[in-house]
């Protein structure tokens, strides 16, 4: 059997314990002989093994409704959109068109919220500074807190250099204090953050199952009442938490999880009841690397091109046109790939008439990968952008070079302008890059 104590240190440990009895010549039992093993590390590994299981299948069936999801989301957002300009600013129909849209960015957000802990995006990482993220995300926070709350942040180095998404690591940062400002709201406290490079050696790498080197540790610590023994196993798995009464999805910490591992890092939580939490997020650290040039905002130039919009979605065919043309585009639309070409074949100029192609991904029949390769052979110079619910089925498959922008479902007429933008080769910035709304 297996049975778990506490160290000197306070730290978790297992022991495997087995009992055989001891024969004399004649067969009767004269005693016992008693082993112990620790199995301490086996257990976490177990346990690793367990939690890694469990993200799969809900990463599995996140994905699966993902697109299903924000198609809708993405037809409820436009048509409000589309219907705000129609009414009176104060009228009593717009601010109800103004709940309903912001209840759709709401859901909008769990969705994205799902996919991040489920299966995060490595499309933005390079190498970053990333105190400049941890310092804004701070600052926002302390702007909001309640006087009885204080945040203190200490950036212990010169530079913090680490391959990462600096926005993921803004969200890290955003969700451990909100968690920690949870933990504090009704007795006021300290928050602490600490952005710090560590040495780890095997032995010490070996518990959170990093190899020895250099690592940037950052911790978020509040002096609130802690996490209790019997639920802090659980804390990180999605859709746990003890908050349901205050509107808590429990996402959080599920999303912190999933953002770290993917990049190569782990997170270690440490805590006393009454004495409250420490968590610690260690990042395999570089030592050189500029940051990537920001791209400039390219929604503020008006659109005048002439877009091809295509998408099986009967409900987007209807309003995504009309907010396209709202935002000054010339647009034509189509159900399908085959559709789109046809198109394409009759317009003026060919394939040449028109100045961008915005396409869904999941199509029956050619997807929109397959469209855009299409494309090339007509157009080589033709821009496409191909919106999708799902980035990673996307990113996974075979990008055509004209595949200029990769657009994430649900988008408002904002995402998409400043997508197409982009891909016409406005605002600064990479020539392709992964447009989040």
């Amino acid at each position: 059997m297996r049975r778990e104590f506490s160290r000197d240190d306070g730290d978790p440990a297992w022991l495997e314990l087995n009992k055989v009895p001891l024969r004399d010549r004649k067969g009767q039992v004269v005693g016992t002989l008693s082993t112990a093993e620790d199995v301490t590390d086996k257990e976490r590994l177990e346990a690793r093994l367990r939690q890694s299981q469990k993200m799969e299948a809900v990463g599995t069936l996140a994905g699966g409704l993902a697109h299903d999801f924000n198609n809708i989301l993405t037809t409820i957002i436009n048509s409000t959109e589309m219907a705000l300009l129609d009414l009176h600013e104060n009228s009593q129909a717009a601010a109800d068109l103004r709940r309903v849209l912001a209840a759709s960015r709401r859901g909008a957000g769990i969705v994205r919220q799902i996919l991040t802990f489920s299966r995060p995006s490595r499309e933005n990482f390079r190498e970053a500074d990333i105190a400049g993220p941890v310092m804004e995300a701070t600052g926002l926070l302390a702007a909001t807190l309640p006087g009885n709350i204080r945040l203190e942040t200490d950036i212990q180095v010169v530079t913090a250099m680490c391959r990462a998404d600096p926005n993921q690591i803004h969200q890290v940062v955003m969700n451990l204090c909100a968690n920690a400002y949870q933990a504090l709201r009704r007795t006021g406290g300290v928050i602490r953050v600490v952005l710090c490079k560590v040495r780890l050696t095997d032995e010490e790498g070996l518990p959170l199952d990093l190899p020895a080197g250099r690592y940037l540790r950052l911790c978020v610590a509040d002096d609130g009442p802690g996490i209790a023994p019997e639920i802090i196993d659980n804390i990180f798995d999605p859709f746990f938490t003890t908050r349901k009464d205050d509107g808590g999805t429990g996402l959080g910490l599920a999303v912190v999880q999933g953002i770290v591992r993917n990049h190569n890092g782990r997170v270690a939580v440490s805590s006393t009841p009454g004495k409250g939490a420490v968590f610690s997020i260690y990042l395999p650290c570089s030592e050189t690397g500029d940051e990537a040039r920001e791209a400039d905002d390219p929604a503020a130039v008006p659109g005048s091109e002439r877009v091809l919009f295509v998408e099986d979605d009967a409900s987007l065919l209807e309003t995504v046109p009309r907010v396209l043309a709202k935002l000054g585009y010339r647009v034509a639309a189509e159900s399908g790939a085959d559709g789109a070409l046809a198109t394409l074949a009759r317009a003026d100029g060919g394939a040449e008439g028109f100045d961008v192609v915005v396409t869904d991904f999941d199509m029956p029949g050619k997807n929109g990968f397959d469209l855009a390769r299409a494309l090339a052979a007509l157009a080589p110079a033709l821009p496409v952008v191909v919106g999708s619910g799902r980035f990673r089925d996307v990113r996974g498959a075979d990008r055509p070079p004209n595949v200029r922008e990769i657009l994430l479902k649900p988008y408002d007429g904002a995402a998409l302008h400043a997508a197409i933008r982009r891909a016409l080769g406005e605002g600064g910035g990479e020539s392709c890059r992964t447009s989040w709304s």
